[in-house]
Parts: structure tokens; sequence; C-alpha cells
């Protein structure tokens, strides 16, 4: 099946996304992906409704092109800021527990019984808290597509906030995939993942704009400041995501240490994404590296600081094919980044990637330091890098996703 199959198929339906996201006043790599594909599957649906968590924040995505797609915002705890955040860690994550097995739930099933209609498709934004309204649902007797878009393993970063309940979230995730009409997987690694728990997946990866980074911008005061950094000497070392302990921050901030430790002076460490600065600012004080390290914040122009970086650093735990990985790719950039699963299913060795054992920093210092002395190699993988990119343009990763959300219903099958 095709888009233009799909187009057929889908002409009278409507599809309901169901998030648990301020989106779209949230980034972040789940919202990146349904941003990009919304201009196009949403041509293929009568209305596209996005049920999604009530805040009163600023969008940072703009929808207003999309006369279909209609925002239904569900009120649950998390509307209550930092109130929430402060009484949720005073109970140990209990009314975060509520909020996603609870009041998301009813009030995504209240909103959705009054819109949904009977050959409807949902897509679930995740294994498990998107999944329990659309199943309840179901259970009323709706006859609807459910596919679930399964975003890395769900249980085990559940159960990093609440460790007590991880096994009942592992027969949770297994049970609600069991019952959808289809499953997605965002990358190989986590299709073997769904494998190994006995669901029956299709990958639909992330995707990139190819388009964006032939031509980028650098209109932004931060830019020009790099520029003119590079232009005195500095090497720029950059890295996409926001700033956690799970996508390589500290694992970067004590590479550059190292790296100064053995006379590596003409870098500069930058980071582009939200999160807690201050905190990072402080670490890298106390590694001595303040001088080699700069934090620019979240921003929307990332074809344009790919354009002025010498390499770029992957060191993201989790699964799926990163996004941001994609863009630096379709960038022409050389990219190290960790040797597990999430990277193997992308690059090869000296081939269109580079690659060092996982969490170890002082192989990523001196992956650094080799790309950075090593013209040619640098230059070979990201020219590779670059052709590989193709194809993973936006408009090749629609139909597939267009291809199983207009497929028509069958059980998901159990492996086991």
């Amino acid at each position: 099946m095709n888009a233009v199959t799909g187009i057929v198929e889908n002409a009278k339906k409507n599809l309901h996304i169901i998030i648990y996201s301020p989106f779209p006043s949230y980034s972040g790599g789940r919202e990146n992906w349904l941003f990009n594909l919304l201009p196009y599957i949403s041509k293929d649906f009568n209305r596209v409704f996005i049920y999604a968590l009530k805040s009163g924040q600023d969008a940072f995505y703009d929808l207003s092109s999309l006369d279909n797609v209609i925002l239904k915002k569900v009120t649950t705890l998390y509307r209550l800021g930092y109130v929430y955040m402060a009484l949720n860690r005073l109970l140990l994550q209990t009314l975060f527990l509520l909020d996603i097995t609870v009041v998301f739930r009813l009030g995504v099933k209240r909103a959705l019984l009054k819109e949904i209609k009977p050959g409807d498709v949902i897509m679930a934004m995740n294994s498990i808290t998107e999944c329990l309204p659309a199943l309840d649902v179901k259970s009323n007797g709706v006859m609807a597509r459910l596919v679930s878009s399964v975003r890395g393993r769900v249980p085990e970063e559940l159960g990093v906030r609440i460790p007590w309940l991880r096994k009942w979230f592992n027969t949770l995730e297994r049970d609600c995939l069991s019952r959808c009409d289809a499953v997605l997987a965002n990358g190989y690694d986590t299709q073997a993942y769904l494998r190994d728990i006995g669901i029956d997946s299709t990958v639909v990866p992330n995707g990139v704009d190819i388009r964006n980074f032939q031509s980028p911008s650098t209109d932004d005061p931060d830019l020009e400041m790099l520029c003119r950094l590079k232009e005195n000497g500095k090497r720029i070392v950059l890295t996409v995501a926001t700033l956690r302990k799970i996508k390589g921050t500290d694992d970067l901030l004590e590479a550059g240490q190292i790296l100064i430790n053995r006379g590596v002076r003409d870098f500069l460490i930058v980071f582009v994404g939200k999160g807690m600065q201050n905190e990072y600012k402080r670490k890298a004080r106390e590694l001595g590296i303040q001088d080699y390290v700069l934090f620019v914040g979240e921003k929307k122009n990332i074809p344009g600081f790919l354009s002025i970086a010498d390499l770029v650093v992957c060191a993201f735990g989790g699964g799926g094919m990163p996004m941001s990985v994609l863009e630096a790719m379709a960038a022409g950039k050389p990219i190290i980044a960790w040797d597990t699963p999430t990277y193997v299913q992308l690059f090869e060795h000296r081939s269109d990637g580079y690659l060092v054992k996982n969490l170890d920093i002082t192989a990523l210092a001196e992956g650094i330091k080799t790309l950075l002395e090593d013209e040619k190699l640098s230059k070979k993988l990201a020219k590779r890098a670059q052709e590989k990119a193709s194809q993973y343009d936006w408009p090749i990763v629609a139909e597939k996703l267009l291809d199983q959300l207009a497929s028509h219903p069958q059980e998901v099958v159990r492996l086991n």
C-alpha cells in the first residue's frame, strides 16, 4: 500500500492521536516526530484530533496552517504546575501514577467518545499511558483501528520513577500492546525489544527534512558569535539534546576535562537544548572546563547550529533512531556515538560514523580527539552519513506510517 491508496481508504475517516504531553507547547523526540508528520498524514484524513495535556505554556510548534487538525486539551494534575511537581516528589511519584493511569485516562476517554466514529483510527503515542484510554473506548464497542507507536522501553522509563511497580508496568505494557491492531517501533532496537516480550511490530523511524540542511540560516546572535570563534581557530564540538544525564551531558563534560588534561585546547563544546543550565555550569566549573563549554539553550534553528559544527557528539541513552542523530547526518557532519544498538542500526564504525564503547568516557574523549585531528576520516564519515540520511526524508517516513494507519484491522501477532 502507498500514500495514494491511503488517501482513498481514509478519506472519510478521522484520526485520533493521544499523547501525554502539553503538545504543541513542549518539544521532545515524539513531539518533533508528530509535528513533522502532521502535514503529510493530515491530508489523508477528514479531521485529525490531538488529545494532549492542558497547560498554560505558549506553543512551541505552529499548527495554524493545518486547518483540519483540532487540539483537544485534557485537564490533568499536570496543570497544577510547580505545586504538582512539589507534591509529587513529596508523595514519591504517587500523583504522577494517578495522573497517567486514572486522570488522563478518564479525561481522554470522555473526549474521545464525543468525537470518535466507527471506522476511525486511533494512534497512541506510546505503549501504556496513551493506550489505556484508547482500549477503554474500544471496550465500549467502538469499532476503530488502534495503532500504538512505541518510543523505546517504556516500563524501564516509568520504573526509574516508580521502581516498585516495574514488574507491573512490564505486564501492563504487554497486555496493552497485545490488544492493539498494529504496533510501530521507532527503531530496529525497539523492534528487537518488542520481539523479546512477544509483540510483533513494524519499524516507522524518525525522519529529517533534507531540504532544511541544504542552505541553513545563521541569523542568530549565538551563531554569529560561534562563527567568530571558529574564525579564531576554535573547533566546535556540538551536541543537541535536553540537558540530562541520560542524554550524555555529564559524559561529554567529563570527556572535555580529559581532552584538556591531554593537551587539547582548541575546542569548544556547545550544548544545544533545554534543561537546567545552572546545574551543568556548576559541574563545568568543578571540572575546570568552564571556558571550554557553552550552553545556548533550546533553539529552533538546529540546521544553522549544525552547519558550524566540526563534529557532533551523540551520547544519548534510550532507544529508537534519535532525530538529532538523523539531523546531524543530513547536515553532513562527522558523528561520534556509543557502540550500542541505538547507533549500530545507523552506523558502521569508521565507515559512516565513529562508535566508541558504551559509557567509556576516556574512549569518548579519544574519539573526539581523533576526529578533530584526522580531517580525511572526518570528511569521509560526514559524506557517507549524509548520503544515508536521504532514506529518512519525512515523505518516505510518512508513507510508512500511512500504510500502517490505513491497513485493515487485525490483532497484533504474539510471538510466543
